[in-house]
């Protein structure tokens, strides 16, 4: 195949069959949104961890993980989750700046 070529159809394949993950990709053609979405998704792992509380149930002593290049738990993860009392983001003053 001669990469040069233009030929949209090389790009035709039915979904689910693609052998590759356009996520952000890399080098010089990288998606310009990249450093955004990543910040993003830290700024919501905070948030979350900011307004709840993550437990194991009683009896979960230990968590099995598969084989892999991902670190995955076997039959699932049992979490209690639990809202917080207190949680504050912003400051009233921080809004009228």
């Amino acid at each position: 195949p001669d990469p040069d070529e233009i030929r949209p159809e090389r790009w035709d394949v039915p979904a689910g069959e693609q052998p590759f993950l356009h996520t952000f990709q890399s080098g010089p053609h990288t998606c310009p949104g990249k450093p955004l979405s990543l910040l993003e998704g830290r700024v919501f792992l905070l948030l979350v961890a900011l307004q709840f509380e993550f437990e194991f149930p009683e009896g979960v002593t230990k968590v099995e993980y598969e084989d892999g290049g991902l670190l995955r738990p076997k039959d699932g993860m049992p979490l209690l989750v639990k809202r917080r009392a207190a949680y504050y983001v912003y400051e009233e003053s921080l809004l009228h700046m």
